[in-house]
């Protein structure tokens, strides 16, 4: 057989979120400082003493991962533990690169883990206390509640592109939410009761309007429908908001004043909203299309953030478990939200007190205020598809997945050829489980994945092997089809893998193709076979 296109390279693919709720700051000490332990936290604001507000040397730094504890309950597990800045308090991912945004309090700065981009920490205003990112434009906003600015980071550059003052000296930004359809900032003041509109294409407020609020402790948005959620600490209630006007149009008691009401996140795909309580250990369940409650989930402690997973519908809630720095570490609950039933728990660090979601990995990234960490939690649910080795057959052709020349070597073409009856290592493929029902397509003879060649996003891109590392052009889900032959869909693209043009010809490289509805038999379904 001869090679029939050049050799090709696999990079880390390039990036590729949902509505984020923001946290309010609790103030900090400098690194190094003797700090007494606070009480446990109600969400109650405290002036920035002047010790928070020492500043701290910034440092670009190599991101350091510490392997996770083997913490795995049904399909969910803590998979890593990264170490950020003192005093994590807010994080939000954008979805489109698997990045993770962690603003950290008392360090005044911005971690930046994951994604295509070089890991940084970013310096910014004072106190950040919360962020959101827009993945339409791969903007972050960060709320820095002691000097009452918000800092715009462009993402491609890691660079503050702009700061913006909402409401001069005396204000105190502590929540931030994005609206990406309409590119539109929300900003929650805590000590104001005022949410603040910005225009994300001018940077520049366009009103504070939603208003009446004692201490809004989070803010959320539902960009299908232009709606913001708003949750004051003070009256134990959600204020809900036209987002174009900042109108209130309706006010929902979730457990008055001693509630202790401390986070919101939608899950914009059922137009369901999710409020933790950290006063009552709950978390109330919203119908945002009728303002109705649906349920009262008990059982949490100290339920401090919310983070929601609109592709599995699920919910994940922090427990601090008292949060104080001595105190015991906090967990993570996962709601189903077809049941409303907490199906798991996780074990956390201390005090976590933010969740940011990636619903295109299922991803969990948590913020753990005491030990100066993010806990990531991974999703894998099971899947039918057969474990060992097997040929993968094209529907189409009958031809069989194989390593062009039994090659063992970085970027050979993946091709069909003649499937062999014995011998030919080259054509079994085992797919190993990651996360998000994505997996590995390992080949036998080398021991190399099955990916897209640089990364890439377009139709047409050729399919090679390369080492394994984990990148998402190396992982697939298998997709069952009606006749017990599979799709494979490719991570990082959203595309299937395929036989181009329908080939029934040998040593044909295969490429990526957006996937086809009714594959059965065809150049994108492919039946397994052991030997």
């Amino acid at each position: 057989m001869t090679s029939n296109h050049p050799p090709a390279s696999a990079t880390p693919p390039p990036g590729k979120q949902a509505a984020v709720t923001g946290l309010p700051g609790r103030g900090g000490t400098a690194p190094g400082t003797h700090r007494t332990a606070p009480a446990p936290r109600r969400r109650r604001r405290r002036a920035p003493s002047a010790l928070a507000m020492l500043a701290v040397p910034l440092a670009v730094t190599a991101l350091t991962t510490i392997p996770a504890a083997a913490t795995t309950t049904g399909p969910y597990a803590l998979t890593a533990t990264i170490p950020v800045g003192y005093e994590p308090e807010g994080v939000a991912v954008d979805p489109s690169t698997h990045t993770a945004y962690v603003a950290n309090y008392t360090d005044d700065t911005v971690k930046v883990i994951g994604g295509p981009y070089t890991p940084v920490t970013i310096g910014v205003g004072g106190g950040p206390s919360a962020v959101a990112v827009d993945p339409s434009t791969h903007t972050a906003y960060v709320a820095n509640e002691r000097d009452g600015s918000v800092s715009v980071i462009n993402e491609a550059t890691n660079a503050v592109t702009a700061t913006i003052y909402v409401g001069g000296d005396g204000y105190h930004p502590t929540a931030v939410a994005v609206d990406p359809s309409t590119d539109t900032v929300y900003v929650a003041d805590w000590n104001h009761g005022i949410v603040w509109s910005i225009n994300g294409a001018t940077n520049t407020v366009t009103y504070n309007g939603i208003s009446g609020t004692t201490n809004p402790s989070a803010v959320a948005v539902d960009p299908s429908t232009d709606t913001v959620y708003v949750t004051d600490h003070g009256s134990g209630t959600v204020f809900v908001a036209n987002g174009a006007t900042g109108s209130v149009t309706a006010t929902i008691d979730v457990g008055g004043p001693a509630a202790g009401t401390s986070a919101v996140a939608v899950d914009p795909s059922t137009d369901t909203v999710y409020v933790a309580n950290q006063g009552s250990n709950t978390v109330w369940v919203i119908d945002g299309a009728t303002n109705d409650v649906m349920n009262t989930i008990n059982g949490f402690s100290s339920p401090d953030a919310v983070g929601v997973d609109p592709s599995t519908h699920t919910a994940y809630v922090a427990n601090q478990n008292g949060g104080t720095p001595n105190g015991p570490d906090g967990t993570v609950s996962v709601i189903n939200e077809a049941t409303n039933a907490v199906t798991a728990t996780i074990g956390v660090g201390n005090s976590p007190d933010a969740v940011g979601v990636d619903p295109s990995t299922d991803t969990a990234y948590v913020a753990n205020q005491w030990d100066h960490t993010v806990s990531v939690i991974g999703y894998n649910p099971p899947s039918s598809y057969p474990s060992g080795y097997r040929q993968l057959v094209a529907g189409n052709s009958n031809l069989c997945v194989d390593v062009y020349g039994a090659s063992t070597s970085n970027n050979a073409a993946i091709d069909q050829y003649t499937c062999k009856n014995a011998g030919e290592a080259n054509q079994e493929w085992w797919w190993h489980p990651v996360s998000g029902g994505y997996g590995e397509l390992q080949n036998q003879n080398s021991g190399k994945d099955l990916v897209v060649a640089n990364a890439s996003t377009a139709a047409g891109a050729k399919i090679i092997q390369y080492d394994q590392n984990g990148t998402t052009n190396s992982l697939w889900k298998p997709i069952a089809l009606p006749n017990g032959s599979w799709q494979f869909q490719n991570e990082n693209s959203g595309q299937c893998l395929d036989v181009p043009g329908g080939s029934t010809s040998r040593s044909v490289q295969l490429d990526q193709q957006p996937c086809q509805s009714g594959a059965v038999g065809g150049n994108q379904a492919f039946a397994t076979r052991t030997l």
